[in-house]
């Protein structure tokens, strides 16, 4: 979700879950210090050397985070869609507008991936909100 990608993403599925046990993570260098120590430790190579959910929840990352808020799930999120059930996919197949205004018709601020072009050889993304169709 930071650079748009899986962090060892490939093609060819062989070599993308050979490079997630065998490569280090490439830290992007516009990924603040606390954030590429939390994905340091989050996918580090060696299962036993991974931070724990102690760690986690007491790393600086999420230092704005007040976590008796969240584990008793009283955390308001910035984005709250309005749903008819839980199963409810109707905003992301009908209501064109609601995602093209999000994410589309707003100008990046403070994201690497400035344009489009980027995500050419991603065969399963489209920037045409008419490609969505309903199942």
């Amino acid at each position: 979700m930071l650079t748009g990608a899986a962090p060892f993403y490939s093609q060819d599925r062989t070599l993308m879950f050979r490079n997630r046990t065998e490569k280090p993570t490439e830290m992007k260098p516009w990924f603040s210090e606390t954030c590429s120590n939390l994905l340091t430790g989050l996918l580090n190579n060696n299962p036993k050397q991974r931070i724990n959910i102690q760690q986690i929840k007491k790393h600086p990352f999420f230092s704005d985070l007040d976590q008796n808020q969240a584990q008793n799930r009283q955390l308001v999120p910035p984005i709250i869609p309005e749903l008819n059930d839980e199963l409810d996919l109707d905003i992301l197949i009908k209501q064109s507008h609601y995602h093209h205004k999000m994410f589309l018709d707003e100008p990046p601020i403070d994201s690497p991936v400035k344009r489009k072009e980027q995500f050419d050889n991603y065969d399963y993304f489209t920037y045409d909100s008419e490609a969505i169709t309903e199942p």
